[in-house]
């Protein structure tokens, strides 16, 4: 990988981590109020915001984990489960990925399907 994709991949990253920093820094505040339907929608709003939060949360720890790796160069690009080369197209669009094509798909197969 060349210096300047690392660089072009470490912008990428750090622009999306700190996009996810702003958006984490605008919560909804849970307010007193007097009318109970008003009340209920901020109740939906907050627990709405506090998944989000959590999403992003997530979201930022990949990120970290993608500069950690990008850092130590033998590392990024390199499927976590099985080691082989994840693959450029798949990295230009998620530079966080930390699977390739395949391993992905079986990691996606073993979660519980949805009711």
């Amino acid at each position: 990988m060349t210096t300047k994709y690392k660089q072009e991949i470490r912008r990428h990253l750090e622009q999306q981590l700190k996009l996810l920093q702003q958006e984490s820094n605008q919560a909804v505040a849970l307010e007193n109020c007097a009318d109970s339907t008003d009340y209920a929608t901020l109740l939906t709003q907050h627990t709405m915001e506090m998944a989000l939060s959590a999403r992003r949360t997530r979201q930022a720890e990949a990120l970290e984990r993608a500069l950690k790796r990008l850092d130590l160069d033998d590392d990024f690009g390199i499927c976590l489960e099985c080691g082989q080369d994840i693959g450029l197209p798949r990295i230009k669009a998620n530079p966080a990925t930390e699977l390739c094509v395949h391993c992905q798909a079986e990691a996606e197969r073993s979660l519980p399907a949805c009711a």
